[in-house]
């Protein structure tokens, strides 16, 4: 069963997987592959209270995050998932292309 991410777990892995910030009223982060922003990103609270990431917000990010399984979010966020695993699966579900653009 998922169990809650801490959030900065969850941001240190996002930037440590190739994810840049942008903040706002949100933290919103957004994956670069060759050097250009693809359609994976997604968004953090800031707010208070909002020091986890529920398992109940795994099918939005999975979205976001252009993956196909709630426990690939889970992964991708407790450093399970490494840059290259994750890139490997927006390879295999056609996000992003293996040539160097």
């Amino acid at each position: 069963m998922a169990k809650p991410v801490k959030r900065s777990i969850a941001k240190k892995s996002l930037l440590q997987k190739g994810f840049i910030q942008d903040k706002g009223d949100h933290e919103f982060f957004y994956f670069l592959h060759s050097g250009k922003t693809t359609s994976a990103w997604t968004k953090l609270s800031r707010k208070p209270g909002g020091s986890d990431i529920f398992p109940n917000l795994f099918k939005f990010m999975k979205r976001e995050l252009q993956l196909r399984y709630d426990g690939e979010v889970e992964a991708l966020l407790n450093c399970e998932m490494d840059h290259e695993g994750y890139t490997a699966k927006l390879l295999e579900y056609n996000v992003i292309s293996g040539r160097n653009a």
